[in-house]
């Protein structure tokens, strides 16, 4: 990882046919939500999504060569179109109304956003490419190549996923290629719900299920005013060698508080813990993007822009941008 870089250009906002909307939960909001530039790479009208992939070998499985597998995760359609919080639906303490809302209040991650597509390939070609560098050193890259995709090759590695939605795409690929452990991190009504736990059941297998926990966390629920340390954590959330957040970026609201926590796990990470977030520019919601970009460079001391010599070529998105993120 170099130093901080200017990213202005990379990440200046793509031409959109509709303004960005008003925070919200109404169908309305969720139509708006949908790009009409840009080829998807999940189709939201599908009940389904299947992520293939290539796992390399471990220790004492029998087999020499890499195993095709296919991660096939529900989406919730219904649940993304409906409230899920009390406030949401005016039951809260009656401080909020529908125009103050926003999407703090309703149930997000109930499906796939490409951004989580992209990390989860990027995720196994890292894996792919160490292991081709310890089987066969002759068609290796150059060592500063290497060092970034064994950075992010999470097997053998404590994992962290911020935000993990219903589908975890990338929580399920680490574990698959074979982290040590995997944190899966969201609101209690994403971690409690069917599809989350359809997901995990038929798509993890033996030490794969064993390695994945499930934490209840809310952005920035341990810092208490401007005061956050690392002890504050859940235990399961430190100690992480790998941080990973796809699609985080979408409300203002949370901007801030998505990188407290962000800067927590960091600070109780490994040595050499780095993160790696994602969001889909496309989505259209320019004013957090703005938000989170300038709030970055203000909290963390090594931050850099993840471009096509490190993404997998079949999982990848124009409008999806991959930040690596290090040192809070």
């Amino acid at each position: 990882l170099g130093p901080l870089r200017d990213t202005t250009s990379r990440l200046s906002a793509p031409p959109m046919a509709q303004e960005e909307t008003a925070e919200g939960d109404d169908m309305g909001a969720w139509d708006a939500l949908t790009p009409i530039l840009f080829d998807r790479i999940v189709d939201h009208s599908s009940e389904e999504f299947t992520f293939s992939l290539e796992v390399p070998a471990r220790a004492g499985e029998g087999r020499s060569s890499a195993d095709s597998r296919g991660l096939v995760v529900s989406l919730d359609r219904e649940s993304r179109r409906r409230p899920a919080l009390p406030e949401a639906l005016g039951e809260g303490d009656g401080n909020d109304t529908a125009d103050d809302l926003t999407e703090r209040h309703s149930q997000t991650g109930a499906v796939v956003w490409d951004g989580a597509v992209v990390i989860a390939g990027m995720l196994a070609r890292a894996a792919a490419e160490v292991e081709s560098q310890r089987t066969a050193p002759r068609n290796a890259r150059s060592s500063s190549d290497l060092a970034v995709f064994g950075r992010l090759d999470p097997r053998g590695k404590r994992v962290v996923e911020l935000g993990c939605g219903c589908a975890s795409l990338p929580g399920l690929t680490c574990a698959v290629l074979g982290a040590q452990a995997v944190v899966l991190t969201d609101l209690d009504v994403v971690l409690g719900s069917d599809t989350l736990r359809t997901n995990l059941e038929n798509n993890l297998v033996g030490c794969e299920a064993d390695a994945v926990e499930t934490v209840i966390h809310e952005w920035g629920s341990c810092k208490h005013g401007n005061i956050g340390t690392s002890q504050s954590l859940p235990k399961q959330m430190r100690e992480a060698d790998l941080t990973i957040a796809a699609d985080v970026v979408y409300d203002m609201a949370l901007v801030s508080p998505f990188l407290d926590s962000l800067s927590l796990v960091l600070q109780a990470g490994s040595e050499g813990s780095i993160a790696m977030v994602s969001y889909d520019s496309s989505v259209g919601r320019h004013k957090a993007y703005s938000s989170f970009k300038n709030e970055l460079a203000g909290r963390f001391r090594r931050v850099e822009l993840l471009g096509d010599d490190w993404r997998n070529s079949h999982w990848d998105s124009d409008s999806v941008v991959v930040y690596i993120i290090a040192e809070p």
